[in-house]
């Protein structure tokens, strides 16, 4: 899946090293726009394709009434060929709780309900360290891949995204450990490796 964030950069490296998208995944979905930049399979625009029709780009509204796969909120068959009604009701029955607040979390849950095993996610950032900006939607976004990890399916995400704060370093995730506090996976279980700093004591503090 690739949206129009900054890490979806994350996939042009990643389908570079693995010798082409396919090398990736098996079927590429594209997020909006990105749909009219990378080769992908299946677009995901939710907003409705009739709304403010009249203000979007010429050549985008050209080959979005050419393309044969758009999994969007209302399908209009006869101005848009290709698009592909949500099955909003499914997919609510199986997440439980109607929470879908930008294309990329309709997306998500589509793949949750499906039970695709192993998922990449690239450019769904909505916050950027750098920039004091942030996009609506990533406590949705988050919480639908905790759904994701919690029934098995495999989420992988570009290191350079702001999701669960990947962009940040280890010993920057741990709040409250006074040092540096970082973990990793050995033999299939979390280690913690720690460089705690001893803090003063109350003595030495009155002492000083």
């Amino acid at each position: 899946m690739v949206g129009m964030g900054k890490s979806r950069l994350d996939y042009g490296t990643a389908a570079t090293c693995a010798g082409g998208y396919r090398g990736v995944a098996e079927e590429i979905w594209a997020i909006n726009k990105m749909g009219g930049v990378i080769f992908h399979d299946v677009m995901w625009r939710m907003d409705d394709l009739m709304k403010n029709r009249k203000l979007m780009y010429p050549e985008y509204l050209r080959w979005l009434k050419k393309h044969p796969c758009i999994v969007t909120s209302t399908a209009y068959p006869e101005e848009f060929p290709g698009s592909v009604e949500y099955p909003l009701e499914a997919v609510l029955q199986n997440i439980g709780v109607p929470y879908f607040n930008t294309t990329p979390a309709y997306a998500l849950g589509y793949a949750i309900y499906l039970g695709i095993p192993k998922v990449h996610l690239y450019g769904m950032d909505y916050t950027y360290p750098e920039q004091s900006i942030a996009e609506a939607g990533r406590g949705c976004f988050e919480w639908l891949m905790g759904i994701a990890y919690a029934r098995n399916i495999e989420l992988l995400v570009g290191p350079n995204t702001s999701l669960l704060d990947t962009c940040i370093p280890m010993e920057q995730k741990f709040y409250g450990y006074n040092g540096s506090v970082t973990a990793d996976v050995v033999d299939g279980k979390w280690k913690i490796q720690s460089t705690r700093d001893k803090p003063a004591s109350s003595t030495e503090d009155v002492e000083k």
